[in-house]
């Protein structure tokens, strides 16, 4: 399993210290309201903040090492889609590693498109560079549709876009011949996850539901639609894909940091990524699809 980065546990620890400071006065009160909302595990449960970054640091891991494998070329800008990026985390650590990153962030919430926004500025400080890249509140079957990519990235995100069988499809056509697909998200085949759908449905929350765009378009919404590893792999071969890897992780309930038993889950998930019947349970997966062999 891929550790964390110095570069990933700096911008995770950072991004902990831009939650909890003051809001920056580009903010608005509702951007407040949005970011506060996406994190507000950082100020409801602190002692599960070390949980947080080790499952964001094995799950950006895999992304990065595409980012980091590609070569500089003259004249080259390697084209990034965050798909649901909501308030622009992961399109930010992008743009962070590399110079000749173009990033675009696509979430159906106006609402963390103009946090992801309002973020811009800092971020453009700290680096003593723009941002390279933008922030859309937009369908991202129409993106992929209509434009190529080097990495789509799609952190738990593919849950909720509808139909999933739409997005893989398409994103054989757009990732290019060097790209790759990453996907991260809840495992189907995990009994937590499997008794949080159940919870779900039995309250009446439907499988599929609309979401209005600020525009007055209507987009088609899974709730927490998942998927396994096993059902995702016939899908990204017929999409075009060549190779393909899955990482699971979360073994163990989070509630082990609030003990300070942390270690012990990095134990169970190193095992539990040895073991082929175990591995099934993993409860979250990050799945690279690569366009050649």
């Amino acid at each position: 399993m891929p550790s964390m980065s110095a570069e990933a546990s700096a911008f995770y620890d950072a991004l902990r210290q831009e939650v909890l400071a003051d809001p920056p006065a580009t903010f608005s009160e509702e951007n407040i309201f949005w970011f506060h909302k996406y994190y507000k595990g950082f100020r409801k449960k602190p002692k599960r903040y070390p949980f947080y970054k080790y499952n964001w640091g094995s799950r950006v891991s895999r992304a990065q090492e595409v980012i980091r494998g590609w070569p500089r070329q003259a004249g080259k800008t390697w084209q990034v889609l965050d798909a649901g990026s909501g308030v622009g985390t992961e399109s930010f650590f992008w743009s962070s590693l590399r110079d000749d990153v173009m990033v675009t962030g696509a979430d159906l919430s106006i609402q963390r498109v103009e946090t992801a926004q309002a973020r811009m500025a800092g971020f453009a400080e700290q680096w003593q560079r723009p941002f390279s890249g933008q922030f859309v509140e937009k369908n991202v079957l129409d993106l992929m549709a209509e434009n190529r990519y080097d990495l789509i990235w799609a952190m738990e995100a593919i849950s909720h876009i509808d139909p999933a069988e739409d997005f893989i499809r398409l994103a054989g056509q757009s990732v290019t011949d060097e790209g790759a697909l990453v996907i991260s998200d809840s495992h189907r085949l995990n009994p937590m996850m499997l008794w949080r759908i159940f919870e779900m449905r039995q309250e009446g929350v439907p499988e599929r539901s609309q979401k209005e765009l600020s525009t007055g378009e209507e987009v088609s919404l899974a709730n927490e639609r998942l998927f396994s590893v096993g059902e995702l792999t016939p899908l990204l071969r017929e999409a075009g894909f060549k190779r393909i890897e899955h990482q699971l992780t979360i073994f163990f309930p989070p509630t082990l940091a609030d003990f300070g038993l942390l270690s012990l889950g990095r134990i169970m998930d190193r095992v539990g990524n040895a073991l082929p019947g175990m591995r099934l349970l993993g409860g979250i997966y990050t799945t690279v699809a690569y366009k050649r062999p």
